[in-house]
C-alpha cells in the first residue's frame, strides 16, 4: 500500500513540476514576444496609401473636373481675344476704328494672362493644402494605431518603382531608407483603411 501511496505520490509531484515547467516556459514566450525588437517596430507605405486611397482617388477626379472647368473659361476667353485681333487686322492701324477695338482687346488679353496666373497659383496651394491634410490625417492614423498595438516605433518604408528615371536616381537613393523590414509589423492596410473611413 505505501509503494502505491508513494507512486501516487511521485506522479502527483512530476505533473505539478510538468505543469510549472509549462507554465514558465508560456511565460518566457510571451516575454520573448513583447521584448523581441522587431515586433515593436512597424513599417507603413505612405506612397501606397497615397496611390490606393479612394478618397485621393476621389479627390483626383474632382481636381481634374475643376481643371477642365477652368480650361474651358480660359479657352473661351482666348477664342474672343484671337476673334478681336483677326477683327483688329481689317483696320488701318491707328485709326480711330482701330484703336476703339484695340484698347478693349489688349484689356481681355492682359485678363486672360492674369487668370492664368491666378489659377495657376491657386491650384498649387489647394493642391498643397490638400496633400498637407492628408498626410496629417496618416500621421495620426500611425500613430494611433501604433500605440494600439504597443508600437515602439514606425517607419515609412515605400518600396522604389523600377526602372528610376535618371534625373530622380539621387532623390530615389536618397529617400529610400528601409532596406529591408522582415519582422516587422505592416501597418499600410490599417492606415489606408483608418484614412478611408474619414
Amino acid at each position: 500500500m505505501k509503494a502505491k501511496t508513494a507512486v501516487a505520490l511521485c506522479g502527483v509531484v512530476g505533473l505539478a513540476i510538468l505543469a510549472v515547467g509549462q507554465s514558465n516556459r508560456g511565460a518566457l514566450r510571451a516575454q520573448q514576444a513583447v521584448t523581441d525588437p522587431l515586433a515593436r517596430i512597424g513599417v507603413v507605405s505612405v506612397k501606397k496609401i497615397l496611390r490606393e486611397s479612394q478618397r485621393y482617388a476621389a479627390h483626383e477626379k474632382e481636381t481634374m473636373v475643376e481643371q477642365d472647368r477652368l480650361n474651358g473659361d480660359l479657352s473661351k476667353m482666348n477664342q474672343e481675344v484671337e476673334t478681336e485681333q483677326a477683327k483688329l487686322k481689317t483696320f488701318k492701324t491707328g485709326s480711330q476704328e482701330f484703336l476703339d477695338l484695340y484698347k478693349p482687346m489688349v484689356e481681355k488679353q492682359a485678363r486672360l494672362q492674369a487668370l492664368q496666373e491666378f489659377y495657376r497659383q491657386s491650384s498649387a496651394v489647394k493642391e498643397k493644402q490638400w496633400n498637407e491634410q492628408l498626410f496629417k490625417e496618416i500621421l495620426e492614423a500611425t500613430a494611433k494605431i501604433s500605440e494600439q498595438k504597443g508600437l515602439a516605433l514606425v517607419l515609412e518604408r515605400t518600396e522604389p518603382e523600377f526602372p528610376i528615371p535618371t534625373d530622380a536616381f539621387v532623390a530615389t537613393v536618397n529617400t529610400h531608407k528601409v532596406i529591408y523590414a522582415k519582422g516587422c509589423v505592416d501597418l499600410t492596410a490599417e492606415v489606408l483603411a483608418a484614412v478611408d473611413r474619414k
